[in-house]
């Protein structure tokens, strides 16, 4: 009910009126101005603003709506775009965690079976997906000890849902966490590694607690979705522009990130943090444990 009522708040007082309501778009976001995932949603809006009529402007949804509840009022249409990440839609929605092992651009990807089945499941739910936004790196393990024998031998590694499959295809203890890594964390003995984000290392002490990380695993993406009946109430000339703007997004972000994995590496080093081959016998092997 509250969560209801603070919808209502919005419309009432951000919506100017009916006649512009029935012309803007709404975006919900998992992220607040805050933070630096907002600047990829500010070019997003700039691509819109730029191909779109000057009266299909953005209104961005309030930050007091908790990201379990975004998804569904997506699919409901009570706002038309949501920007997100497969962590945050709902466990028996979260077909989007497959792009995750996928080394491939978005623009490879639109050409398989697989995005095409992808596109049936979130359709079946209300939504189309307009942006797989690649990362073009994603993860890896730091460790204090160096790993033997292409394993983690019981090693305790601090792991976000739902990787802990991961972590026991390895041999090691996935031990659940549900937040973003803190410096209480990286202190913890009872831990013997982290399976993190490549660029979540900067902000903490990493070279006090760990001493190697892993090669690279898997992908990140961010999501834009928009309302099935949203997209299908459009003109076709307005949905090619969003499908430009969409595919425009996703060759900026993913270039800006390549870029910046760079840094991420070069901090890593400078930190004295060993970049070690996991298992020199099997060089696929976490890859296919993560996949």
């Amino acid at each position: 009910m509250r969560i209801l009522l603070l919808t209502l708040i919005f419309f009432l007082t951000i919506v100017p009126d009916q006649a512009e309501a029935e012309s803007a778009f709404t975006i919900l976001s998992n992220w607040n101005p805050e933070k630096t995932e907002w600047q990829t949603l500010k070019s997003y809006e700039e691509l819109l603003r730029k191909n779109l009529p000057k009266d299909k402007f953005l209104v961005f949804g309030p930050s007091t709506i908790p990201t379990e509840h975004q998804f569904k009022m997506s699919t409901l249409g009570i706002f038309d775009f949501l920007f997100t990440q497969a962590h945050s839609i709902p466990d028996k929605e979260k077909a989007a965690f497959l792009l995750e092992i996928w080394l491939h651009s978005s623009a490879e990807l639109r050409e398989t079976a697989f995005w095409q089945a992808l596109e049936r499941h979130y359709n079946s739910k209300g939504l189309k997906i307009l942006s797989a936004i690649s990362s073009g790196n994603g993860y890896h393990l730091l460790l204090r000890d160096k790993p033997n024998f292409c394993s983690l031998e019981g090693a305790k590694i601090s792991v976000p849902p739902p990787f802990d499959g991961f972590v026991e295809h390895l041999a090691g203890v996935p031990i659940k966490r549900n937040r973003t890594i803190i410096p209480e964390d990286l202190k913890n003995d009872d831990l013997d590694g982290f399976f993190v984000p490549i660029k979540e290392h900067s902000s903490l002490s990493w070279s006090k607690n760990v001493r190697f990380r892993t090669q690279p695993i898997g992908n990140i993406n961010h999501l834009i979705f928009i309302n099935l009946k949203k997209w299908n109430s459009l003109n076709e000339d307005d949905q090619q522009k969003i499908h430009t703007a969409s595919l425009a997004l996703e060759t900026k972000i993913f270039a800006l990130r390549k870029r910046k994995a760079g840094v991420f590496f070069a901090d890593l080093q400078k930190k004295n943090i060993e970049a070690i081959d996991f298992c020199e016998s099997q060089t696929g092997l976490l890859n296919y444990a993560f996949s």
